[in-house]
Parts: structure tokens; sequence; C-alpha cells
């Protein structure tokens, strides 16, 4: 995770990432996010969770029941 914000923290624009090689490599992340997200008593952050999944999914497909 610290490894992929390093690497996108380093981009000077946005067009910049389309040149970024391995820029989907955010898995890890997003996981982490998604049950740290899930785990609040807010609403907005459960929603935010459900989304994760979905991008998760886009990722791995079948991946989201992790």
């Amino acid at each position: 995770m610290q490894s992929f914000l390093r690497r996108v923290g380093g981009v000077q624009a946005p067009d910049d990432l389309a040149k970024m090689p391995d820029r989907n490599s955010c898995l890890g992340m997003l996981a982490l996010m998604r049950d740290m997200f899930r785990k609040t008593r807010w609403e907005l952050l459960h929603e935010a969770s459900n989304l994760l999944t979905k991008c998760i999914n886009k990722l791995i497909p079948g991946a989201g029941g992790m």
C-alpha cells in the first residue's frame, strides 16, 4: 500500500497516470480501506465499503468476498 501511494503521489499531472506501470496494483489498499470502513458506525462509510467492494470486483472478479 505504501509503495502504491508513493508511486501515485509522485505524478505531476493526471495524464501521467495513464503512463504509470502497475497503476491498478492497489487491491490490498482497497481491501484494507473496505474492511476498516465496514467496522464503523457511520452509514456513509458502510456505503463507501460497498463501493470499494465493487472496485475490488472490477480488479479481480470474485475477490469482493475477501
